[in-house]
């Protein structure tokens, strides 16, 4: 069909050919995977990429990103979702270390620590966000009690110093 002349041009090897219809022949494939890999088919027969869009059901700027990304990176980058940075730990290792030290010490032996054998999650939250700036963990004040059992579940304290 005619149009514009094609800024990514796909060319195939006969083994990234073979794999790509490996992937669409496949039932247990994930589907974005198998659509991508009939994108790239498509494309390396010559299809435009409205052709394929329309073909395909989907939206000419996806197909666009993923033929650029198959022409500049290759086939497995085309076919894999790009990594995310994902959200960024909220404690730093020092705030880390202080709370979990905290846990696993004994609540009433701390200066105005609560009369406790042993933490309850809601006493350590309080305390931990009463006590933070003396510390010079400003951020800490503001520490949700999910943050602070997310911490100790990963560390496994949580059984041995909490109460149940």
């Amino acid at each position: 069909m005619a149009g514009r002349t094609r800024k990514f041009n796909p060319v195939l090897s006969e083994q990234d050919k073979a794999t790509l219809e490996k992937i669409v022949s496949s039932r247990t494939e994930e589907i974005r995977k198998v659509q991508r890999a009939k994108m790239i088919l498509l494309a390396a027969s010559g299809s435009s990429n409205t052709d394929i869009a329309n073909n395909l059901g989907i939206s000419r700027p996806v197909v666009n990103k993923i033929i650029k990304r198959f022409s500049s990176a290759g086939v497995q980058a085309a076919l894999e979702d790009a990594a995310r940075p994902g959200r960024p730990k909220e404690l730093d290792p020092e705030q880390q270390t202080w709370i979990i030290s905290l846990a696993c010490s004994k609540p009433r032996e701390l200066p105005d620590g609560p009369a406790l054998e042993l933490w309850t999650l809601s006493a350590l939250t309080n305390y931990v966000r009463s006590h933070c700036k003396e510390h010079g963990f400003d951020r800490l004040e503001s520490v949700a009690a999910s943050t602070i059992w997310y911490l100790l579940n990963e560390s496994e304290i949580k059984r041995k110093c909490l109460m149940p």
